[in-house]
């Protein structure tokens, strides 16, 4: 079967460096907050948005201890790891407690900035897509959601347009006749992400043609299989808790969020099925669910020696109580992996 990309014509701009403003700015806020502890005595943790809360709890447990507060800033994955890999100085964290892996090219700016930043996978947490409990569930693939998120799409003619899919019933008849309505977090998210490169990219790639666009055009190909329509059927809203309180008003919508969110609010919440496999420990544990992320700490080697607590801090969260089953990293809904130090 043959799709007519080479027909669907889409006006890519010219690379450009990206202005990044607010990261600018909220990375000079960062740095300003620690210039003036030039001899400090706390750790600097930053986390990302999807374990900030669990980290800020462990802070104030090692408070508990009888030891200096830790610091830990909120920041989102790729702003908190270009913080860390800043420089060694005292004025950059300590530590980051991260939603998903380093990639090659992060590791290697760490490395041009003279930091070695240790690296313990400490568990994992999911994507997952829920309803209200009261409403009634389905089970989706990653088809179903490429035809459903995806801006451009095939039609019938196998000619890429834009995506005009009003019902989850137009895409699938066996599917209810239900709008398609998801709520859900900022691009920068690791929910958005993984739904994104896991979902909504794995099914545009379940179609031939088009995954064969990836090598022969790789800017066509990110177009296609990863731009999210803009028409409604994705909303973002700032916070789980907005969209929990929007899915409990609107009985066609679903919502993405991660698996430790589902648990904290399962009371309220139904998770969906991805080829058939539901979000839970063991199918989060093994990657059978579709949506896992990796959950990282990585620790500046170099402030090992010159902050006080940051070792200490470390062994807590790689701690029997933290880390073993039924300590306070699975009881705040994350699956724990037995932790290794990658870099020796």
């Amino acid at each position: 079967m043959e799709y007519n990309y080479k027909e669907f014509q889409i006006r890519l701009p010219m690379r450009k460096l990206p202005s990044c403003l607010s990261c600018l700015i909220c990375l000079i806020c960062l740095q300003t907050a620690h210039l003036s502890a030039v001899d400090r005595e706390y750790v600097s943790v930053v986390a990302s948005h999807e374990v900030a809360s669990f980290s800020t709890i462990l802070a104030n447990d090692f408070k508990m201890r009888g030891k200096v507060a830790p610091q830990v800033d909120q920041i989102n994955n790729k702003l908190g790891i270009d913080f860390l890999c800043a420089g060694n100085g005292l004025d950059t964290p300590d530590m980051l407690i991260a939603s998903r892996q380093m990639t090659d090219a992060e590791k290697k700016a760490c490395e041009a900035n003279q930091v070695t930043a240790l690296e313990f996978h400490l568990g994992k947490d999911a994507a997952v897509l829920v309803s209200a409990k009261a409403n009634k569930t389905f089970t989706l693939t990653p088809k179903h959601l490429y035809l459903a998120l995806a801006k451009y799409v095939p039609d019938d003619t196998n000619k890429l347009v834009l995506n005009n899919h009003l019902f989850w019933s137009d895409i699938d008849p066996s599917l209810p006749d239900q709008r398609i309505i998801i709520y859900g977090p900022e691009n920068e998210s690791t929910a958005r992400k993984s739904l994104v490169e896991s979902g909504v990219e794995a099914g545009c790639q379940s179609f031939e043609q088009l995954a064969k666009i990836a090598a022969s055009n790789p800017r066509q190909y990110d177009v296609i299989c990863k731009s999210i329509r803009q028409d409604g059927a994705w909303r973002t809203l700032p916070n789980v808790e907005m969209a929990i309180r929007s899915l409990l008003q609107n009985d066609d919508a679903i919502a993405l969020m991660m698996n430790s969110d589902l648990l904290t609010y399962g009371s309220l919440l139904e998770p969906i099925a991805i080829d058939a496999v539901l979000p839970t420990a063991k199918t989060i544990d093994n990657n059978q669910y579709p949506l896992v992320q990796g959950i990282y700490l990585y620790v500046k080697q170099d402030h090992l020696k010159t902050v006080a607590n940051v070792e200490q801090l470390m062994n807590m969260f790689l701690s029997h109580d933290v880390l073993d089953e039924g300590g306070s990293f699975e009881n705040w809904g994350f699956v724990s992996s037995l932790h290794e130090q990658s870099n020796g």
